[in-house]
């Protein structure tokens, strides 16, 4: 997983087992997030990167990419901007984490017509299913759009953020935050 913004490494590393790179182009959130995931007791690699650059993604990207999972909170002027995509699609990938296998092939093939959201490859008798990868972004309510035609990602959810005990320093009955879920599909 990768947190962009290195707002939510120490949660993200929570999910067990999986390897978080928190990224920011601030050196100061940077090392928040290291004092964070220590108090934590969690381990959390970390890397500068300034999304603001095709160069700065595309290295990073060649070292680090894809990622089954991105998350994000607060990412500022990139969550309003069309280039947010953009930097997402070279983080992740169209498959994600390998899936069920089945016991004969004529099984596989009908499972994977099945299923048309994941991309899907019938190795011998194993199907193998990839889900794309997953994107969750955490912000104030609107601003995150949706993704754009073309941009290889679609919406699966938007969940406003009294669900995950977000809400206002006014009252604890509303929220000005949301997550939105996006999945990256196969293009």
């Amino acid at each position: 997983a990768v947190d962009l913004a290195a707002a939510l490494a120490a949660a993200a590393s929570l999910g067990g087992g999986a390897v978080v790179t928190a990224v920011d182009r601030e050196s100061r959130s940077l090392a928040l997030a290291t004092a964070n995931a220590a108090r934590n007791g969690l381990e959390v690699r970390l890397s500068p990167l300034d999304y603001a650059t095709d160069e700065a993604v595309a290295a990073f990207a060649a070292r680090h990419a894809p990622f089954d999972l991105v998350t994000g909170a607060a990412l500022m002027e990139l969550s309003t901007s069309p280039r947010l995509w953009s930097v997402l699609r070279a983080l992740t990938a169209p498959g994600g984490a390998i899936g069920v296998a089945a016991n004969d092939a004529e099984t596989a093939a009908d499972a994977t017509a099945a299923d048309a959201t994941a991309s899907t490859e019938v190795v011998g008798h194993q199907r193998r299913r990839r889900r794309g990868s997953l994107v969750a972004l955490a912000h104030t309510v609107g601003a995150v759009a949706s993704p754009p035609e073309g941009s290889g990602f679609v919406e699966v959810a938007r969940v406003a953020g009294l669900g995950f005990g977000l809400h206002t320093r006014w009252s604890e009955s509303e929220s000005d935050f949301e997550v939105v879920v996006a999945r990256r599909v196969k293009k």
